[in-house]
């Protein structure tokens, strides 16, 4: 399980970068540190693959409403 979170914390990594340059400097590094966090915490409550489908979908959506935001201000 242990490969599997690693994984995880990769491609939740890979997946902050999509967030626009301003917005990624100010808050990838608090993002990846709570999504460990939560991670090992869920994995713990056996709870890791819903919390991270969760997540990715959550974090996707907000990136692309930072991008509207980009757009529209």
């Amino acid at each position: 399980m242990e490969y599997n979170r690693k994984t995880i914390r990769v491609l939740y990594k890979k997946l902050l970068t999509f967030y626009p340059p301003s917005f990624r400097e100010r808050f990838s590094e608090s993002m990846g540190q709570t999504f460990n966090d939560l991670c090992r915490e869920k994995q713990d409550e056996g709870r890791l693959s819903g919390f991270v489908v969760w997540i990715f979908v959550e974090t996707a959506a907000g990136i692309m409403g930072e991008h509207i935001r980009l757009i529209v201000d």
